[in-house]
């Protein structure tokens, strides 16, 4: 078994346990597949043996409001804006090469998508996770094309952790409808831990005043 196949073979186990066949879990979102397949290649290339533990410790996705709200409440605490609404979880542990627990949030259809993702392991960076996660929210927004980004700009935020975080606001464009949209970026670093706060949000639908707010209130559990 190769490591490549055994990364393809976990994502796939996974996706279909999402699809439960009594109709009462949707599909797993696209980006979901799109950013734990490009972590899986990460670290198939850090650690050859690793092939193997994607295997036999498949990541856990849940489209679940419910546990989306109790895992959030496992990393973080946090007050996420109204309008984003709890969608469900990503859990992977891969033993001691890497832990991974993220839940997302929503604004329905796709006008927004908000990630908050606790990350622990000696073999993998929060860096290359947060690589990974800024391409999925460019290669996801809705057309076949990534977001480009017009304008950038860093803001040194004061956060509930008791520390001054520099995130990134961004405008960006999806080059084949024109539609505009913000994304912002941040790791939160606490005394038991760090979590990466990563959102995309539709022109319409931002409101800067509650996502600084939100961003205040951000605390590592």
């Amino acid at each position: 078994m190769t490591a490549g196949k055994s990364a393809s073979d976990a994502l796939n186990r996974s996706s279909e346990g999402a699809n439960s066949p009594d109709g009462e879990s949707p599909g797993t979102p696209r980006w979901v597949v799109f950013l734990l397949a490009a972590l899986g290649v990460t670290l198939v290339a850090i650690c050859g043996v690793c092939g193997g533990g994607l295997y036999y410790f498949s990541p856990e996705l849940a489209n679940d409001p419910e546990q989306a709200v109790a895992l959030t409440d496992q990393i973080a605490t946090v007050d996420v804006p109204e309008p984003f609404q709890p969608a469900g979880i990503i859990d992977w542990n891969l033993a001691f090469v890497m832990q991974m627990r993220g839940a997302y949030y929503e604004i329905p259809p796709d006008d927004g998508l908000l990630m908050l993702i606790a990350v622990r392991g000696p073999l993998v960076r929060q860096e290359s996770i947060r690589d990974h996660v800024d391409r999925t929210l460019r290669e996801t927004g809705g057309g076949a094309t990534p977001l480009v980004t017009d304008e950038s700009a860093t803001r040194q935020i004061s956060t509930a952790a008791g520390s001054e975080v520099p995130f990134e606001f961004e405008k960006a464009t999806d080059p084949d409808t024109g539609a505009a949209y913000r994304i912002v970026e941040g790791v939160v670093t606490g005394p038991d831990g760090s979590v990466l706060v990563a959102l995309r949000v539709k022109q319409e639908q931002w409101n800067e005043q509650s996502i600084v707010e939100m961003l205040r209130s951000i605390a590592p559990r």
